[in-house]
């Protein structure tokens, strides 16, 4: 008869995997050899703890059914203070769509240098006073958080805040980000963002190295936007149809080296000579442009044009273009 603890070994649930591996998949992101010599101490006292949690997203151990089960349970607030216990020094989690309040984060969540948030509405701009010196904040699907939480953003490398488009975020918040390597702002098409936002983020002569603001389609971003931050390299800006070519040039003299212009159809073939230099560029559905624009592709690396004119299409092809699908 299988025992428990041949099916839990030290610390939970075996399944052909170790408890870090299931951990990486869900809430428990770094794990340091501290940590899991603090796991080991405590392993008894919160077994439960352990046992139970929700460690991998294909899946979970329930401890009442003695069985594997399909799918991953939204954690409790609970499991939050369960998982500190466990891991006092993790310096990574992720608690998105969890029920959490900012007295949660105060007690559990303090000195965080990767953190995912995505869905927790019960947050507020408060909670941003634990996230000082943070690196990589994922705040997706977070309409709740005006331009004050970002006050305590400085230095991070890495924000995501996909449709974040709250009218309290204006763009005075991008002041704070200076020296970021990658912003995410899909869908923040507010109109309170403009092209001052840009220019914030490159005030010190460094844009990011990431931009990816697609849908970003209000008319408050203009082709200065673009100007602003010449020196980015990946832009990803599909969905945005008030850019037309005036920033190419810009952004070409700044080393542009990946681009997503789909679906931006101002844009004409009077844009593809200073696109030359790229090593990827996706232009799908960009109906805009005719064959012509392939002369200035022949050097780039990789080029996704689903969605073009069927002459764009049979011209490159016939030109040996190195076309494909992006991810």
């Amino acid at each position: 008869m299988e025992t428990r603890s041949s099916k839990f070994g030290l610390c939970g649930p075996q399944n052909s995997k170790s408890i870090f591996s299931h951990a990486s998949g869900h809430i428990l992101l770094f794990v340091s050899m501290y940590d899991a010599c603090a796991l080991r101490a405590t392993c008894r006292k919160a077994h439960a703890a352990i046992a139970e949690f929700p460690f991998d997203e294909g899946g979970y151990w329930s401890e009442s059914d003695q069985e594997w089960v399909e799918g991953t349970p939204i954690p409790s607030r609970e499991a939050l203070a369960k998982w500190r216990i466990c891991f006092p020094r993790a310096r990574g989690v992720n608690v998105s769509y969890l029920s959490i309040t900012d007295d949660d984060v105060a007690l559990h969540l303090q000195g965080m240098r990767s953190l995912e948030i995505s869905g927790c509405l019960k947050l507020t701009s408060a909670c941003f006073d634990s996230f000082k010196g943070i690196k990589r904040l994922v705040m997706n699907d977070c309409t709740q958080f005006g331009d004050e939480a970002f006050t305590n953003l400085r230095g991070i490398d890495f924000l995501a805040m996909v449709n974040c488009n709250q009218t309290s975020l204006t763009s005075a918040a991008f002041a704070h980000l200076q020296g970021i390597h990658t912003l995410v702002m899909l869908g923040c098409n507010q109109s309170t963002i403009d092209d001052r936002a840009f220019a914030y983020l490159s005030q010190k002569g460094r844009p990011p190295h990431t931009l990816h603001i697609g849908m970003c389609d209000q008319p408050t971003l203009t082709d200065a936007s673009l100007r602003s931050i010449a020196g980015v390299k990946r832009l990803l800006m599909f969905g945005c149809p008030q850019f037309t070519d005036c920033a190419f040039a810009d952004l070409k003299a700044g080393g542009l080296e990946t681009l997503d212009i789909s679906g931006c159809l101002q844009i004409s073939n009077a844009c593809f000579p200073y696109l030359d230099q790229l090593s990827t560029l996706i232009m799908n559905d960009l109906t805009s442009v005719d064959e012509r624009c392939l002369e200035f592709l022949k050097g780039v690396g990789f080029i996704d044009m689903g969605g073009c004119r069927k002459t764009v299409l049979r011209s490159a092809k016939k030109m040996g273009l190195k076309l494909g699908k992006y991810r």
